[in-house]
């Protein structure tokens, strides 16, 4: 013969804000191990049926009010309805949609509405009285046909298979996309405010972050690199998988430079290219004039210049040309103003046949060895001689042929 059964719930207030008080402190323990299953477990009715139907017990609190399929529709339709709301109204107070603001609300919410229930159940009979009643009957073993315990069989077994897959689905985690968040914020901890005009030596600062997505523990490595150069390391930091880690990092420069990229490399354990970068253009400018010491050199960079700069020498160590004498005689002085292109015209030459000599007309200059040079013997006496222009010749007398 079949069992009969019949379960009925006198405590069901009771019960709901027990479990309800259950959930609250799962919550506050903290989300790990199996406490992540009862907290779903316990917070999916907590949203999604608690407040309807404490809400359904205060206005139908009659036996016969309402059906108990209609009682359980009604439940899930209104929670629907009322958590929006309440998260609304927290919206507008000074705690806003958060998790505890929300527990706290939906635990006064459904604790208020039992108090009303439970008051308004009292002014009842007891046979008038809702509470929920459960029924079913459990068919013997041997009562049943060949078919029927077949499908029974089969039954079990499909529930069974459907809890394995729900277990499995559950316990094991899910192996997305794997990466790692890199990223750079300003001073202040957001997006803005970067370091974009810096004197020579003053420190820009930033906040590097790194967030593990790689489901598995990561070790990194940061480093600042300025004109090619390293200029700062930090790490190891080993993160977890989801951990996250920031730190402030400050880089500087020691001379003036437009331009100038400053790039933030990423590196894990074992890599020799960086796995993610980041990057600055930063302008880098000389200090003041009453600044410097006296007789500083500032060099200047400028992007995009020769990778090969031309090499100067002081003006100290530039040869000076060697300064030409000459004797202060007046062949001298007409020979130097003619070499030097004056306009001045020649000097008169006497007349031919006159007997005048024109030894006086040869110029003397001193041409001073430059240091470490070697002569030629023609130079070795010191003074060149250099022969007088000739006088040109007479013209010829003109002849007529008459």
């Amino acid at each position: 013969m079949p069992v009969q059964k019949t379960i009925r719930l006198f405590q069901d207030l009771l019960y709901l804000n027990i479990l309800s008080l259950i959930l609250a402190l799962v919550i506050i323990a903290g989300d790990f191990g199996w406490w992540h299953y009862i907290r779903v477990a316990l917070g999916l009715p907590f949203v999604l049926f608690f407040p309807g139907y404490v809400l359904i017990a205060a206005l139908f609190p009659k036996t016969g009010d309402l059906e108990g399929i209609e009682r359980v529709a009604l439940s899930f339709g209104l929670s629907i309805a009322v958590t929006p709301l309440i998260g609304l109204g927290l919206n507008y107070t000074p705690w806003g949609i958060r998790l505890a603001p929300i527990l706290v609300s939906l635990l006064l919410f459904i604790a208020a509405l039992s108090a009303v229930t439970f008051l308004r159940r009292r002014k009842l009979s007891p046979e008038e009285r809702y509470y929920p009643v459960f029924s079913f009957s459990i068919p013997g073993w041997t009562e049943m046909s060949r078919l029927d315990r077949v499908l029974g069989f089969i039954l079990v077994l499909a529930v069974l298979f459907a809890a394995g897959s729900i277990y499995y689905v559950v316990t094991t985690p899910k192996v997305g996309e794997k990466f790692t968040e890199f990223y750079i914020l300003g001073p202040g901890g957001k997006a803005e405010g970067y370091p974009r005009d810096l004197a020579v030596g003053e420190k820009g600062r930033v906040i590097a972050g790194i967030v593990n997505h790689e489901n598995q523990p990561v070790s990194y490595y940061v480093a600042v690199v300025m004109d090619g150069l390293v200029k700062q390391k930090t790490g190891p930091v080993l993160l977890a998988d989801k951990q996250k880690w920031e730190q402030p990092l400050a880089f500087s420069a020691a001379a003036p430079y437009q331009d100038m990229k400053v790039q933030f490399l990423l590196y894990r354990a074992g890599d020799k290219l960086p796995y993610r970068s980041l990057h600055l253009w930063v302008n880098i400018t000389a200090p003041a004039a009453s600044q410097l010491p006296a007789g500083s050199v500032v060099p200047v960079k400028r992007k995009n210049v020769s990778r090969y700069p031309v090499r100067q020498r002081p003006l100290s160590t530039v040869p000076k040309r060697a300064p030409i004498r000459r004797e202060n005689t007046p062949a001298g002085r007409d020979g130097a103003a003619a070499g030097a292109g004056s306009q001045k015209p020649p000097p008169a030459l006497p007349p031919a046949g006159s007997g005048a000599s024109t030894a006086g007309n040869l110029e003397r200059i001193t041409v001073p060895a430059p240091s470490g040079g070697n002569l030629s013997p023609a130079e070795s006496g010191g003074r060149v001689a250099a022969p007088a222009p000739q006088p040109a010749p007479a013209p010829a007398a003109a002849t007529s042929n008459r």
